[in-house]
């Protein structure tokens, strides 16, 4: 039996088999995080967009039912939803015009501003203009 070779039954993957695979992944999550994390991104910033354009729909209903613009989200009826509430600070801001009327604007604040994203505050005003950065 000298020149006969045992077979092995051992089954499994070599160490340099789990190494490539794990390359492949490490590969694969560096390529897909800024992607997914801009996506993420743009995702919260549409939330709070379409929460400001609420609030500025609010303030039109309340300005004709009172003549005058609430002071508050609570005036309004307003609350910030759950998915706001981590990203972003939201304030109301009620100032004179030269005419003597009034005018507000409501601001979206991020509470977690990313380095080479472009991001800053949101908000829209009384007369429906927004910020520079609401199209990006």
């Amino acid at each position: 039996m000298q020149g006969r070779v045992q077979k092995s039954t051992l089954y499994g993957f070599t160490l340099v088999e789990i190494m490539l695979v794990f390359a492949v992944l490490v590969l694969l999550f560096t390529i897909s995080y800024p992607a997914n994390h801009q996506a993420l991104y743009q995702g919260r910033k549409a939330l709070a967009k379409s929460f400001l354009l609420e609030v500025s729909s609010q303030q039109s209903v309340y300005w004709q039912q009172h003549n005058q613009y609430a002071k508050s989200l609570a005036e309004l009826g307003v609350e910030l939803t759950e998915k706001i509430k981590p990203n972003y600070r939201v304030e109301l801001l009620e100032f004179d015009l030269p005419s003597g009327q009034y005018g507000y604007r409501v601001s979206a604040i991020p509470l977690h501003p990313k380095e080479g994203v472009k991001n800053g505050e949101l908000w829209v005003d009384h007369l429906g203009q927004t910020s520079s950065n609401w199209i990006y």
